[in-house]
């Protein structure tokens, strides 16, 4: 099953500021998630802990959080790409994302 992506404005930033950094990680990056399209579980995918539904994917020192809205009605579920941030600071920063 296809899902969409949507990115959300810190993500996006993040891929873009990485464009121009590291593009090899940035390919990296984007090839993740256009994996996620056809397979939103995928294996390398963990579920974190104490928050409800949303998942991450580790590439290099990088993390992608994201979470699925699952379509009650229609075919295509929703992947939402929350934050992609290296590991020493994506999850302080998610903290402060998911308690606003």
């Amino acid at each position: 099953m296809t899902c969409q992506v949507i990115f959300e404005k810190q993500a996006k930033k993040e891929l873009e500021n990485l464009k121009s950094k590291n593009k090899t990680l940035a390919k990296r990056i984007i090839l993740s998630i256009l994996r996620l399209k056809n397979n939103s579980n995928p294996v390398n995918s963990i579920a974190l802990i104490g928050v409800k539904g949303f998942r991450r994917i580790r590439v290099g020192k990088y993390r992608i959080i994201y979470k699925i809205q699952k379509k009650t009605v229609g075919n295509e579920n929703i992947i939402y790409i929350v934050l992609i941030c290296k590991r020493d600071d994506v999850y302080k920063i998610f903290e402060k994302i998911i308690k606003k």
